[in-house]
């Protein structure tokens, strides 16, 4: 593969993003409409970042990124392979393809993705300790789709160097959004347990790295706590409110007060002022970089009004500080439009990252290559 070597930096596009997202306006619909507030935890180190990124004959990208957290010394050449939102079995109907004929067909793109990632897992192999499925799996929580990749997910366990103090390997998932849309997301954990992987659901597991413990933690979706809420109060003004209330609680409590705590979350705006913990780094996907309903005419409402993605933390893609926690959101495994176009903030068309894998090392210093 060829690595384009880039420093993350803030353009004046990002400044001026940055200034509209912080608008009086938008904090007082987060506040007063939603409920919310950004995660506010304390902020006393300063966090740096590098990112590579590979390019795969099919245009895919493998996502290097080496991150020098001052908490995080003792974990030094720890490596981290992050995988989200596969959508397994998603193909668009034919009408829009007749509408939008660019747009590419992503049961052509599966068996590619998953080829690549067996193929960089087979050049890395012995360098990646943990691995990371982060939701968003299948095409509506279709079990099916999880059994016809049976042979990928059962790779994905020999892939680690790492165990859990049982023995287990450190290959762990999370159910996203649409994992949960046909009800059957229990029966969808166990299959991928079978396979050897383990369902991280509100609860955390503790590794040994260098003689260093580390806990990773699999934190529920939101979309879960969506569907416990009673019908009557999906008209209320308080409807988010219960939502965020309810999985701040059970967030809390399963993160625990440890050093060297890494999260695992499909959706970043669980992570928000309600969560008083402080975990050394966070990683999430869900948002497809910003590639939601390209050109279409909701396109505004639905990334920053609607339920699909609050954005509470003025983060959509790539890496970001969120006071001492390193926080990342994947690109996500498949594009759904042949274009290196999405939508941004407001609606106009953006560049945004290629789709591809996530690889995360921590270093003290920063290497020629991850």
């Amino acid at each position: 593969m060829n690595f384009k070597h880039t420093l993350e930096n803030e353009t004046l596009r990002n400044k001026l993003r940055t200034i509209v997202l912080n608008s009086p306006f938008r904090k007082w619909y987060l506040r007063e409409r939603i409920g919310i507030e950004p995660y506010n935890g304390t902020s006393s180190v300063d966090i740096e970042w590098k990112t590579q990124v590979g390019m795969f004959p099919n245009g895919d990208c493998v996502h290097e990124i080496q991150v020098k957290h001052p908490n995080a010394q003792d974990l030094e050449g720890l490596t981290i392979a992050l995988i989200s939102d596969l959508h397994l079995g998603e193909r668009h109907t034919s009408l829009l393809r007749k509408i939008f004929p660019f747009i590419r067909k992503p049961d052509d793109t599966v068996p590619d993705f998953i080829d690549q990632y067996r193929a960089y897992f087979e050049r890395t192999k012995g360098k990646i300790d943990v691995v990371l499925v982060g939701g968003d799996l299948s095409k509506e929580g279709k079990i099916s789709n999880i059994k016809e990749h049976k042979h990928f997910f059962e790779e994905l366990v020999d892939v680690p160097n790492l165990s859990d103090v049982n023995g287990r390997p450190a290959t762990y998932f999370i159910c996203g959004n649409h994992d949960y849309f046909n009800g059957r997301w229990i029966r969808l954990a166990e299959e991928l347990e079978s396979y050897g992987l383990t369902y991280l659901d509100n609860i955390s597991t503790k590794l040994n790295y260098q003689k260093n413990p580390i806990h990773i933690v699999g934190l529920r979706d939101l979309y879960f706590y969506k569907t416990q809420q009673p019908k009557e109060h999906k008209n209320r003004i308080n409807w988010w409110q219960s939502i965020y209330d309810a999985s701040s609680q059970d967030y809390n409590d399963a993160i625990p007060d440890e050093n060297n705590v890494l999260v695992m979350a499909h959706n970043l705006d669980g992570f928000n002022g309600k969560i008083t913990k402080n975990p050394l780094a966070i990683f999430s996907g869900h948002t497809h970089a910003g590639e939601f309903n390209f050109l279409g005419i909701n396109a505004i409402f639905k990334l920053m009004f609607t339920d699909a993605y609050h954005n509470i933390n003025n983060h959509i893609r790539g890496a970001k500080q969120l006071g001492d926690t390193f926080s990342y959101v994947s690109p996500g495994s498949v594009s759904r439009l042949k274009t290196d176009y999405g939508i941004s903030r407001f609606g106009f068309p953006k560049k945004v990252p290629k789709p591809g894998m996530s690889v995360i090392k921590f270093v003290n210093e920063f290497e020629e290559r991850v």
